[in-house]
């Protein structure tokens, strides 16, 4: 059995420095473009960060409509000039994007409707002449055959039809409201998928009481803020012992800014001992985790990073620490 030299060390750092020393060619570089720069950098890092400012900007919704008007001036100087298919295609996408645009307007007329007809007229010849050469093309590659036959472009037939009997396309358009969905979507994935009805108004009514108290809470923040202590700026200004300030049951002492909760009766961040969410309460885990869920309902974090599911044994420190005042 053929065995080999124990690489050490030294070994390694000679194969770095004889690396070093070979001058690599432009030949070389362009052999590495296509994983390194197009479907590497490119693709799987820059092309993903853009998708993700798509959908945090809030177009993911329009993406398609956006692309259906760009793709045309895109790809119509890189489909060989002898493919039938793909000039076939380009006409049907133009006239799509037409269409499109005729079925958006707030405001019709008589003139606007009779051109949208002719622009309809027109998407379908072009559609008939393209799925003739995609079935042509789908049997040369051996693929499967697509179906042109299906309801949302039978859709399109009555679609200026439906515009003179109940107005232009805003009036039922379900796309305005798109973007209104995302907190309706995120508190329906935290509910067990049964009798959502009743879930769903109860969270959204928790967040409707949330939202309230974070703005009074604000509120009381910036009617307070000018007597408040800030705890890292003003240490010396603290008393050492907490009850030296209490005179009948009641806190003189300076208010703390973000610590001092109920008027001097409890500070916060009063660092305690470890205990465990089972030990301070038998359902409490279950009812943090609720509130926790319900919180990033209200901060719309996405789901995905939004299931929160504590267990008994999961170990808190108990900030609250109350004033011995002798009330």
């Amino acid at each position: 059995m053929e065995t080999w030299e124990l690489r050490k060390a030294a070994h390694t750092v000679e194969l770095l420095s004889q690396a070093r020393q070979i001058n690599c060619t432009n030949e070389l570089f362009m052999t590495l473009m296509l994983h390194s720069n197009n479907s590497g950098l490119f693709g799987h890092h820059l092309w993903s960060g853009f998708k993700a400012l798509i959908m945090r900007c809030g177009h993911a919704h329009t993406k398609y409509e956006d692309l259906s008007k760009l793709v045309v001036f895109i790809v119509h100087n890189i489909i060989p000039w002898n493919n039938k298919e793909g000039w076939s295609l380009l006409p049907c996408l133009q006239s799509f994007a037409i269409l499109d645009l005729n079925l958006g307007f707030e405001v019709h007329t008589e003139q606007t409707i009779a051109a949208s007809k002719c622009a309809l007229k027109s998407f379908a010849q072009r559609m008939k002449e393209y799925a003739k050469l995609s079935t042509d093309a789908a049997i040369l590659w051996g693929e499967s055959i697509k179906n042109w036959n299906f309801p949302k472009m039978h859709a399109l037939v009555h679609s200026f039809d439906d515009i003179e009997c109940e107005g232009a396309s805003r009036n039922y358009n379900t796309k305005p409201n798109e973007k209104l969905h995302g907190p309706l979507k995120r508190s329906y994935m935290h509910s067990n998928f049964k009798d959502v009805a009743n879930q769903l108004l109860r969270n959204e009514h928790h967040c409707f009481v949330l939202s309230l108290m974070h703005g009074q809470l604000d509120e009381i923040d910036e009617t307070r803020g000018d007597n408040l202590v800030d705890l890292d700026k003003a240490p010396e200004d603290l008393p050492s012992d907490p009850s030296q300030n209490c005179v009948h049951g009641q806190y003189n002492g300076p208010e703390l800014h973000g610590k001092l909760l109920f008027d001097g009766h409890i500070i916060l961040h009063s660092q305690q001992l470890m205990v465990t969410l089972g030990s301070i309460g038998d359902s409490l885990h279950e009812q943090l985790s609720n509130w926790l869920c319900l919180q990033a309902v209200y901060l719309q974090i996405p789901s995905s990073y939004a299931m929160i599911n504590l267990d008994p044994d999961h170990p808190v420190r108990n900030a609250l620490a109350s004033l011995s005042c002798g009330s």
